[in-house]
């Protein structure tokens, strides 16, 4: 994991969005982690506490995790 307000996690692009959930939980307790496919709609507001995760159509994750 990144510290501060880093971009995020550049290193589980690729990997499996399951074991990226693991990872970023483990990294930081209580973030809130929002998923869905390539893409997928986010809300406006911008919370320290979530991250949004964009996952391909093989399962694993397509952009850096970011917080937001």
């Amino acid at each position: 994991m990144t510290s501060g307000l880093s971009p995020g996690w550049p290193d589980l692009v690729g990997k499996e969005h399951e074991l990226a959930i693991q990872q970023i939980h483990c990294d930081v307790m209580g973030l809130t982690i929002m998923y869905g496919p390539k893409g997928f709609f986010r809300i406006g507001d911008v919370s320290l506490s979530r991250v949004w995760l964009d996952i391909n159509p093989d399962g694993t994750v397509a952009y850096v995790p970011s917080i937001g």
